[in-house]
C-alpha cells in the first residue's frame, strides 16, 4: 500500500484520525492500480491554475512525472501575474503557460483559458500549490474513458503540509466517509463535487454544455457545471484515489467566513478580490 502513496506525513498529521485515513487512502490506490490491469491509459491534459506557486511547483512537477502512467501527459499553466518566477519554471519543465492579468481574472474565466488549450480529451484540473496523493492519479484521471457518458471524476482534497490544525480537523470530518467508499455515482451533489482542485472532466462533455458559466466569477462555476452535466444526460463519479493535498493555510474564524463564502457561491457573483482577501491569500 505505501509504495503507491506520495507524501503520506500530510494525513498522518491529522489528530487521532490520521493513520486510518491513510489506510483508507491506500486501499481505494489498491483498487485503482487493479483496475489499471484492465484499462489502457489515455492522453491526459494536467491544468495548473497558478499564483506565485514556484516555491510549490517543482514538487507539484515531481509528483506528475513519477506517475505510473503509459500515455501522453501534457501540463497546462494558466497563471495569474505571478512575480516569483511561477511562469518561467514552468516552461523550463514543458508546461505550455497561459497568463491572465488580475484585473481580467475570475474563476471560471481561468478555467476556460486552460481548457481550450488543453490538447487531450481528459483534463485534469488542481492549483499551483497542490500536491498529488498517489501514484495513480493520472490513471485514475482517465480509468472511465471508455463509457462516453462519464464527464467528470471528483477527487478529494485533503490537508497538505501547510495546513492549520482546524484545516486538519476538519478534513476528517469532511472528507473521511469519502475515503472509506469505493469509486461510487454519488447518490447526491455535496459541496464541492466537481471542484476544480481535483477533478478531471472530459473536454468534449465540457464544450457540449458550453463551458464553465463566467457568472459564477467568485465561485461555484464547478458545481453548476456539475449540475448542467447531469441534466444534460452525463455521469459524474466520485473517486478518491484522485485525492490532492491543498490547503489554504486557515484557522478557525477565517475557516468559517470561508464555509459561509462557499455557501453564497451556489449562485451567480462577480469575482470580489477584497472580499476574498479578508480570509484569504491562495488566490488562483
Amino acid at each position: 500500500m505505501t509504495e503507491q502513496l506520495l507524501h503520506p506525513e500530510n494525513l498522518l498529521r491529522v489528530p487521532f484520525k490520521g493513520t486510518e485515513m491513510l489506510h483508507q487512502l491506500g486501499a481505494r490506490v489498491d483498487e485503482t492500480a487493479h483496475a489499471a490491469m484492465r484499462h489502457i491509459d489515455r492522453p491526459v491534459s494536467v491544468l495548473i491554475r497558478s499564483r506565485n506557486n514556484a516555491e510549490r511547483l517543482e514538487e507539484l512537477f515531481e509528483d506528475i512525472h513519477m506517475q505510473r502512467f503509459t500515455s501522453e501527459i501534457e501540463v497546462v499553466l494558466v497563471d495569474t501575474e505571478s512575480d516569483d518566477g511561477t511562469p518561467e519554471l514552468a516552461r523550463s519543465m514543458g508546461a505550455t503557460v497561459r497568463t491572465i492579468k488580475q484585473e481580467d481574472f475570475n474563476y471560471p474565466r481561468a478555467l476556460n483559458m486552460g481548457f481550450e488549450a488543453a490538447s487531450h480529451s481528459w483534463v485534469f484540473s488542481l492549483v499551483g500549490n497542490s500536491a498529488l496523493s498517489n501514484l495513480q492519479v493520472l490513471h485514475t484521471a482517465t480509468r472511465w474513458n471508455d463509457d462516453p457518458r462519464i464527464a467528470g471524476i471528483s477527487g478529494i482534497p485533503l490537508p497538505d503540509k501547510t495546513a492549520t490544525m482546524t484545516e486538519r480537523v476538519a478534513s476528517y470530518f469532511m472528507f473521511n466517509k469519502h475515503l472509506e467508499q469505493p469509486a461510487r455515482l454519488p447518490g447526491k451533489r455535496e459541496m464541492g463535487f466537481l471542484a476544480t482542485n481535483c477533478s478531471a472532466i472530459r473536454k468534449e462533455a465540457w464544450e457540449d454544455v458550453g463551458g464553465f458559466d463566467e457568472s459564477y466569477g467568485a465561485g461555484g462555476e464547478d458545481g453548476a457545471l456539475a449540475d448542467t452535466l447531469v441534466r444534460q444526460g452525463y455521469k459524474i463519479m466520485i473517486d478518491p484515489a484522485l485525492s490532492v493535498y491543498r490547503s489554504h493555510g486557515v484557522g478557525p474564524i477565517a475557516g468559517l467566513r470561508q464555509l459561509l463564502y462557499w455557501q453564497t457561491t451556489a449562485r451567480p457573483q462577480p469575482f470580489d478580490l477584497a472580499r476574498l482577501q479578508k480570509f484569504r491569500r491562495d488566490l488562483r
